[in-house]
């Protein structure tokens, strides 16, 4: 006979002997990662890092002589290899196609002659021309260029004075000078010092002479610095460097590695691709219109070219500082050459000034400074080359005594010397 029961009640009863498993109703948790664990593991595994590592260590070692001895095989000839023709000419190729050049034209060229003339206009208001007269001579201009002439530039205004820098060829045979400056009008002016020794000359002219006109164009020029002139730097010439006045040129600066020697002294150069004159002067600006060099006719004639040369500007400064304030130049008479390591080394020589050779009555013929002779001090100061010797000089007023150190070769080899010279001039 069927029950009636409600499933319900089914559903809630219970065998009796049916046991109830707790434990089958528990959530298993894992263990917290904690930084000690994670220490834990890393120690391990840099434990079994290091026992591989040294036992791939000696088995390397132990298994090197044996290796080498089976597989290496020394070679009687290097093999470097050979570039591969096709493919560096098929690079180059593309590397060609590749290359932008950029368009130059005749606007362009135009263009740039615009801009470098403009700094050479701005530069010859500085510029100028002396003119040396003698008697009746001097004053005619002939043909193209003036008799006895050479170009200068203001290098200074006190206020009351204009100084002018100039090549003192002119000087010799003049009895007075004039000036011209570049907008045509012409003044008489004075010579203030000269220095035969390195061919330089200070003229002035009083500002309460001049017209006002020539006075608010006129200005003097900046001196540059020489010493950061590069080879290859466009610099323009200016004065008469192809020997007649108002000359104007450009091109590239050649060398910078020659210099002159004159007495006492070395004296760096600027060498130009620019075409010169035998009897060229004037002056070398860069492109900011900074002087950096003074063209003498000295040293523009070359062996088998005649280029425009300079005297560079940031060696002449000390010379230029002293006649402007109408002081003398000291002089000694010395022309020498360096003693350097390698030829102290190979010929015994000892450091110092070399003397190659005296001027003739000058200061140091009158001491008894020889040919051969080293110069190793200025008084308490040694000098180790010819600079170092030239600056100490520069120190010195004309009159006054120094002392010369200096080593004499003998039977025996060089001995100790001194001599007691008193500064001169070349005036």
């Amino acid at each position: 006979m069927e029950s009636n029961k409600d499933p319900k009640e089914c559903e809630t009863e219970k065998p009796e002997n049916q046991e109830e498993y707790s434990f089958l109703q528990e959530t298993i948790k894992k263990e917290p990662v904690t930084g000690k664990v994670i220490a834990s593991h890393l120690g391990k595994v840099a434990v079994y890092g290091a026992i591989f590592g040294i036992m791939a260590c000696v088995g390397f070692c132990a298994l090197k002589p044996w290796a080498e001895k089976t597989f290496w095989k020394d070679s009687a000839e290097v093999t470097i290899p050979k570039d591969e023709e096709e493919e560096a000419k098929k690079e180059t190729e593309e590397e060609e196609k590749e290359t932008v050049i950029p368009e130059f034209t005749v606007e362009s060229l135009e263009k740039m002659q615009a801009v470098l003339y403009g700094v050479a206009r701005e530069a010859e208001h500085s510029v100028v021309e002396i003119t040396g007269i003698h008697g009746n001579e001097g004053w005619i201009r002939e043909n193209f260029d003036t008799v006895n002439s050479v170009s200068g530039v203001v290098i200074a205004d006190t206020g009351v004075h204009l100084f002018i820098l100039a090549d003192n060829s002119i000087v010799e045979k003049s009895e007075s000078f004039t000036v011209t400056f570049d907008e045509n009008s012409t003044y008489d002016i004075q010579l203030q010092k000269q220095d035969k020794n390195l061919g330089l000359a200070i003229f002035s002219i009083s500002k309460s002479s001049m017209k006002s006109g020539t006075l608010n164009y006129v200005k003097p020029i900046v001196l540059g610095n020489s010493n950061v002139t590069r080879r290859g730097d466009i610099v323009i010439a200016l004065g008469k460097p192809f020997g007649y006045a108002g000359s104007y040129g450009y091109g590239a600066v050649s060398s910078i590695d020659e210099s002159i020697s004159p007495a006492d002294g070395d004296y760096g150069l600027i060498l130009t691709d620019i075409p010169g004159s035998e009897n060229g002067t004037g002056v070398l600006v860069n492109t900011s219109g900074e002087m950096v060099g003074l063209i003498q006719h000295r040293i523009t004639s070359g062996e088998h070219v005649t280029v425009t040369n300079a005297l560079a500007i940031s060696d002449l400064k000390t010379t230029i500082e002293l006649l402007s304030n109408n002081r003398s130049v000291p002089y000694i008479g010395i022309y020498g050459t360096d003693v350097t390591e390698q030829i102290e080394k190979e010929q015994g020589i000892p450091t110092g000034v070399y003397v190659r050779n005296v001027n003739a009555e000058s200061p140091a013929m009158a001491a008894g400074i020889q040919s051969g002779d080293v110069v190793t001090s200025v008084g308490r100061t040694k000098v180790a080359s010819l600079n170092a010797y030239q600056k100490e000089i520069m120190e010195y007023e004309v009159g006054e005594e120094v002392i010369l150190h200096g080593k004499r070769k003998g039977n025996d080899g060089y001995v100790e010397i001194e001599f007691k010279v008193t500064i001169g001039s070349r005036e």
